[in-house]
């Protein structure tokens, strides 16, 4: 699987992107599952590039009505974090800087209760507890307030 992903890396992307606006619903469960089992495969620099790019679609199925869709949600959002984590310990190890830093993928959650909708708002409160719940130790205590500030 490792090399089919190697070969065709921008491909993939590129079609997970392009697709995010057109996708049946029906299909969402599915995406979310290829888009959990892709990231851990990404490189760092591919994967500060894509993740912005497909964090609104994984934050809005936080809110669907399938469990399974909601589930396969919090656990693509626990993997980009995971994976950010791994980049972070390869390029410490290094020496090199970060591309990605877990503090910036929280400030990309963030972002999201800047929504247009109500939706949009409580989705991305639904996404901060479980990203604040599962990477609490991988973040300072003052970001960490300035986040529950924030959604307050």
């Amino acid at each position: 699987m490792h090399a089919f992903l190697a070969a065709h890396t921008t491909e993939l992307l590129h079609t997970f992107v392009q697709a995010v606006h057109t996708a049946a619903p029906a299909t969402k469960f599915y995406r979310l599952a290829a888009v959990t089992s892709l990231v851990s495969h990404l490189p760092t620099a591919t994967l500060a590039q894509f993740i912005p790019e497909i964090m609104t679609e994984v934050i809005m199925c936080s809110k669907e009505v399938t469990e399974r869709t909601r589930a396969a949600a919090y656990t693509c959002m626990i993997e980009i974090g995971n994976a950010i984590l791994a980049g972070e310990q390869q390029q410490a190890a290094s020496g090199a800087a970060a591309s990605l830093t877990i503090q910036q993928y929280f400030e990309l959650v963030v972002a999201g209760l800047a929504g247009q909708s109500p939706h949009m708002r409580s989705a991305t409160i639904l996404a901060l507890s479980r990203l604040l719940y599962q990477f609490h130790e991988n973040i300072s205590v003052g970001q960490a307030d300035q986040v529950v500030q924030t959604v307050c």
